[in-house]
């Protein structure tokens, strides 16, 4: 006997991967043109809701932190929203698929 692999239920799993009802076809299908334009406002979506994020750890969790663990969280804080941003970036400027 032979192992059996099991049988994937899209349709109750609510974590099963449907490729049809993804979003993936329609990513692919973008042209860079339309990219830059939903990563502009991703980007300015980005902009407003990390500082506000950032600002609320810190005054609800680190607000008692001495001055010099204050500077390194604002440091690292300040910096970390180039991770998402640079993802933003590189997505809107890959090139477009040629049919």
């Amino acid at each position: 006997m032979g192992v059996v692999k099991p049988q994937r239920r899209i349709g109750n799993n609510p974590l099963a991967y449907d490729k049809k009802r993804s979003l993936e076809p329609f990513l692919k299908k973008m042209k860079q043109r339309a990219r830059k334009f939903a990563g502009i406002w991703l980007m300015l979506a980005l902009l407003i809701v990390y500082p506000a994020i950032a600002v609320a750890i810190y005054s609800q969790f680190l607000g008692w932190l001495p001055i010099w663990a204050t500077l390194a969280y604002l440091a690292v804080a300040g910096m970390a929203w180039a991770l998402p941003a640079g993802v933003i970036i590189k997505w809107m400027l890959k090139p477009d698929e040629t049919a």
